[in-house]
């Protein structure tokens, strides 16, 4: 895959994210992100990619898995069943920490 296929593949992934997330427009995904919004605008188009800090504040912002947003690759979102899985594998400290920067929602298409 070419570099230009990989930041088209990534605009599209991030556009997908920040709709999922009900975040309608570049401008307001700039104000939660704290991404200056010409940035955001470029990832989103591929005209430029976007570096692991803003793939991490997207991926946060948006509750999304980070290696879905850079490769493509697994879910988009963990389900509620995933989550418990490795939440009741942590102890308190690292649980209250997870679900502070979690609170993933399940995929609006599971059942």
């Amino acid at each position: 895959m070419t570099k230009e296929a990989m930041r088209t593949a990534l605009g599209e992934r991030l556009q997908e994210a920040r709709k999922a997330a009900d975040i309608e427009t570049a401008v307001e995904a700039a104000r939660i992100t704290g991404i200056h919004v010409q940035s955001v605008r470029d990832h989103e188009a591929g005209r430029r990619g976007a570096d692991v800090e803003h793939l991490d504040t997207y991926a946060r912002k948006y509750k999304v898995n980070l290696e879905w947003l850079a490769t493509g690759r697994g879910q988009m979102r963990y389900s509620e069943d995933t989550i418990d899985f490795w939440v009741k594998r942590l102890d308190r400290d690292a649980y209250r920490e997870v679900v502070d920067f979690a609170r993933f929602k399940a995929p609006k298409d599971a059942s």
